[in-house]
């Protein structure tokens, strides 16, 4: 299959304005789609990457800090996490001083916010909230964000808009920590 130049992905130095590498997320479709948020985990030092599709994956940056990497090193970087196939609008990373553990937040359609909670790169729990009690179609969460000073709060942005509400509804849980393999 040839490459699509689009469907690559470019990572620049800050301080020299160059590109240090690129690396494609989907060799296995024809038209990749597009990255629609890259959010940087400072405690894990992971760049979460989404796609339009709802698609999924998790840089482990540190391995990626070298002068030319090879597409060994990139390909054992990159690991795609599972989603419940809605597209991805926002992502925004949370976590508690102190701890090794960190959420990822992915703002969805239908209302849906999807929650990685990660140690590293390996998800130990996901959980899926709503803005309402039922999900609903023409409802998409554009927007997230996090507390910076202290992540105990996350904020986000839903399209049309709805009302407030005060509490959020835990729809799914799923616990990968308990799974064996």
């Amino acid at each position: 299959m040839q490459r699509n130049i689009f469907s690559f992905h470019r990572f620049y130095s800050a301080s020299k304005y160059v590109e240090m590498f690129s690396f494609p997320l989907e060799m296995d479709v024809r038209n990749p789609s597009a990255i629609n948020s890259i959010q940087h985990n400072p405690i894990t030092n992971f760049v979460a990457l989404s796609l339009v599709n709802g698609r999924l994956w998790i840089c482990k940056v540190d391995a990626l800090i070298v002068d030319n990497p090879t597409d060994e090193t990139i390909n054992n970087s990159l690991v795609e996490l599972g989603s419940n196939g809605l597209p991805i609008h926002c992502t925004t990373a949370v976590f508690a001083e102190g701890s090794q553990v960190s959420e990822l937040w992915c703002g969805q359609s239908n209302g849906q916010i999807t929650i990685f909670a990660l140690q590293d790169v390996i998800v130990t729990r996901q959980d899926v909230i709503g803005h309402n009690e039922a999900a609903v179609d023409a409802l998409d969460v554009l927007l997230i964000a996090t507390d910076v000073r202290n992540h105990s709060s996350v904020w986000t942005y839903v399209y049309p808009g709805n009302s407030p509400q005060k509490t959020s509804l835990l729809t799914t849980i799923l616990d990968l920590f308990r799974i064996s393999f």
